[in-house]
């Protein structure tokens, strides 16, 4: 971990069992299907890390990748932001459960895509057999992260999701908006497609303004009709 600026893995190299997309392939404790290797009961794995040091992490708009479980810390931490905007906006545990799961493993871009948030932080896989692999791998995460989330937003019982993980919602890291963010309809939305009357009206910009193509790099929210709101981030892609 660093003493100063965003806080890093203290997984190793050699903690990992293989590397796949730069990633470091390391042991998880879940019962969801994936190529991650076992962890015994009781340790602490990457998902463990990401969520302890999330908090912290997500304030920061830099982050520099050290070595291959960084680039982990840095996937999951945006993950898990997208992870409490679907918990927020869910009614109740069972739906934001269901909500995350859905996430979790419906199609979602990797390393090598052209819509991947992170992009300058991961390298290209080298085959279609790494690029399965770590796609499967990041869903295994994922799937694992979302419900480690649920309880750790929903504790005790509790039937509304704690504030004091709901109030980190809003946050993006490094300015990031995951690509999960742009599913709301059931497809992902394109930075040049127009989405008039599908996303409604600009509260700021008035009139009948594109969200995904016509607001300049200007960052302002707008509610859609069915009480959804959105965002556009300085890429011009919706969040």
């Amino acid at each position: 971990m660093a003493a100063a600026g965003a806080y890093h893995s203290s997984f190793k190299e050699e903690d990992a069992a293989t590397f796949a997309g730069g990633c470091a392939v390391l042991p998880i404790r879940t019962t969801c299907r994936g190529p991650a290797p076992a962890l015994e009961s009781g340790a602490e794995d990457i998902i463990d890390e990401a969520i302890y040091l999330f908090k912290a992490n997500v304030l920061f708009r830099n982050f520099e990748v050290k070595g291959p479980a960084d680039r982990l810390l840095v996937y999951l931490t945006l993950y898990i932001s997208e992870c409490l905007r679907r918990i927020e906006g869910a009614r109740g545990k069972a739906e934001a459960l269901k909500a995350l799961t859905n996430m979790a493993l419906e199609a979602f871009p990797i390393p090598g895509d052209a819509s991947f948030p992170l992009g300058p932080y991961f390298p290209t896989p080298e085959s279609k057999q790494e690029a399965d692999f770590i796609r499967s791998y990041l869903r295994q995460l994922r799937e694992e992260t979302g419900r480690r989330m649920i309880d750790k937003c929903y504790p005790d019982g509790e039937t509304t999701p704690s504030k004091w993980w709901i109030a980190f919602s809003k946050r993006r890291f490094m300015n990031k908006a995951s690509p999960d963010a742009c599913r709301r309809y059931g497809r992902t939305v394109h930075a040049n497609e127009c989405v008039i009357g599908l996303m409604g009206l600009s509260p700021l910009l008035g009139g009948q303004v594109c969200l995904a193509c016509g607001a300049h790099g200007e960052e302002w929210d707008a509610p859609s009709d069915d009480g959804c709101t959105v965002a556009l981030t300085d890429s011009g892609h919706i969040m």
